[in-house]
This record gives structure tokens, sequence and C-alpha cells, in this order.
């Protein structure tokens, strides 16, 4: 037997009975529109319905959603509300995402940079630290064939640990830094595309 949109609608009622009137009539009524826009286009009852799926489904979706909104609203966040926004055709147009795609370009862009910039501060004065201990080294090897004094030999020795040193504690501190900015950076970004 063909089921028809009133038999699918009962249906679909019947199985949002566990939601609050107020959802539940927003739903419906949702739903009435599309199958009226649909009709409206000239597509057939028969497609529609094959569109909109089981009832008891699509009511299921809509229950479930409803139980992670009212979580979401617990946490003090409203998730169900968004997604239904975006869902009712709320949804953003391609110039807001371009200008979303820049504005997180111009904020992700220097974070990257700094974030390389302190790898590479962090290996070159890693590098030359370790050079300035090798090189302390090869003086001791050197300094009693040269005529070298085992001063000099020790001062480049304790610079080049004092440099590998500084090169850790300021590679600690700007990680942080660049850590926390990102982290900053991210949460503005996530909060500027949840509102989306």
């Amino acid at each position: 037997m063909k089921m028809t949109y009133k038999t699918w609608e009962r249906k679909f009622c019947w199985a949002l009975r566990g939601l609050p009137r107020e959802e539940r009539e927003q739903a419906i009524a949702y739903y009435r529109e599309m199958y009226g826009e649909k009709r409206a286009n000239g597509k057939t009852e028969e497609s529609i319905l094959r569109e909109f799926g089981d009832p008891k489904i699509c009511a299921k979706d809509i229950v479930d959603e409803e139980k992670a909104s009212l979580k979401g609203k617990e946490k003090g966040k409203d998730i169900g509300v968004k997604k239904q926004e975006r869902n009712a055709g709320g949804g953003s147009s391609i110039a807001e995402y371009i200008s979303l795609f820049f504005v997180s370009l111009i904020l992700v862009l220097p974070l990257t940079c700094a974030a390389l910039g302190v790898i590479v501060a962090f290996g070159a004065v890693s590098i030359s630290g370790l050079a300035a201990v090798l090189g302390g080294a090869a003086f001791i090897c050197i300094c009693p064939f040269a005529g070298l004094t085992w001063v000099g030999v020790l001062a480049s020795i304790g610079g080049g640990i004092a440099a590998v040193g500084l090169g850790f504690l300021l590679f600690v501190g700007f990680f942080y830094a660049t850590k926390y900015s990102a982290i900053g950076v991210w949460k503005a970004l996530k909060n500027l595309y949840i509102r989306r």
C-alpha cells in the first residue's frame, strides 16, 4: 500500500511523542513547509516521501538532537538551536565563508611563522652551543701541542654549555608563549565558525 503524506505525518507525530509540545510542533511545521515547497516545485508525493525517508527514523534523529541540545544547554552550549538555524535555511553565503577564510589566514599565518621561527632559533642556538662544546673538546686535544692555556679551552667549553642551556630555556619560554597564543586564536576562530 502506497503511503500518503498524511500517513507519513501521523507516524512522524507518533514517533515524536517524547518531545515537548513546542519542539514537536516546530518539527511538524518544518516538514509540512518542506513538503509544500517540494510539491510547489513539481515533485510527486512519492518522491518527496522517499527523500524524507522513514518517519520513525526522522523523528528519532530529531529526538536525539533535542537530547544532545539539552545536554549542551546544561554545559552552557546551545547545539540544537544552531543546527536548526542552519537546517532551516539560515546557511552562510559563499562571501561569508571567504571572509572567514581570510580572517583565519590573517590570524594563523603569523602564528605559524612565529612557531617556525622559535623552532629554527632553537636549532641555531643549540647547534652553535654544541659547536662551541665540540670546539672546546678539540682544543683540549690540541692544547698540549699548540701551547694553549687550559683557561681559554675551559672558557670555550663553558660558553658552549651556557649557549646550549640558554637555547633550551628560551625555547621553552617561546614554545609556551606560541602555544597559548595559538590556543587563543584557535578558540577565537572556533567561535567565529560556530556562529556561522
